[in-house]
């Protein structure tokens, strides 16, 4: 067994305080020890979780952890990086790409999707037949938005709330996660989402214009052959 420092506070500062480190092997009982190392995780926990609400309630500014998403490199075709000009011609670009019809409810989407026992072990007859609602997160390119409304086009426009069910395409570092939720309300009142499965992962290779066709289809976007000349970076991200 490792040492372990032990936190035995917070100060008026708001930080943990921590006494020297202590170590469990004078434990000779394996259960007992293991009883110890719990307890002592569990404090940890809590302290930490005080820490957290104390820093909280004095107004702190929220710390951001320094990851490859927070760092991701800019570039013009962020959506948030575009001008004035660019906006109004992104907006007309929306009214005439081949999602328009489906954003202007013109039609309803009738896609067959066949599944079987999903990896999760969930009963596939608790999923209800309602229409679930579409969750899509982190599309930050205008790359990334055709994927997003391509992606929502595959679902019914008007979601049935009854039903509870929600559908997410989550994008992060061009991964996108596709999972699938039931919301349920617990007796004092909190959300909580439980899991229905399938779940799976997707992987943008190509974007093209119109019906697919493989040998003379016109690509919009296309990484296959082009990886290592694109993907200059780890920091850089195309959706």
């Amino acid at each position: 067994m490792s040492d372990n420092k032990v936190l035995t506070g917070i100060n008026d500062d708001g930080n943990l305080t921590v006494s020297e480190p202590v170590t469990f092997n004078h434990i000779k009982n394996k259960q007992v020890r293991r009883t110890a190392v719990q307890k002592h995780l569990k404090l940890k926990r809590k302290l930490k979780k005080d820490e957290r609400k104390k820093k909280k309630m004095s107004g702190a500014p929220k710390q951001v952890p320094r990851t490859l998403e927070s760092t991701r490199e800019k570039d013009e075709t962020m959506l948030d990086q575009l001008d004035e000009s660019q906006v109004e011609e992104l907006q007309y670009d929306l009214t005439v790409d081949p999602f328009s019809k489906y954003f202007d409810k013109t039609y309803e989407p009738k896609v067959l999707i066949t599944y079987s026992d999903n990896p999760l072990r969930r009963n596939h007859k608790e999923i209800s037949t309602h229409r679930p609602e579409v969750v899509l997160n982190n599309f930050q390119t205008q790359l990334g938005n055709t994927v997003s409304r391509m992606l929502a086009s595959l679902f019914h426009y008007d979601p049935e709330f009854k039903g509870r069910r929600a559908v997410t395409f989550h994008n992060q570092r061009d991964y996108i996660f596709f999972r699938h939720h039931r919301y349920e309300f617990t007796p004092n009142g909190k959300v909580r989402l439980r899991e229905l499965g399938p779940r799976f992962t997707l992987k943008l290779r190509s974007l093209q214009k119109g019906t697919f066709d493989s040998k003379t289809g016109e690509y919009e976007w296309l990484i296959t052959g082009k990886r290592h000349r694109m993907e200059t970076s780890r920091r850089k991200f195309f959706l």
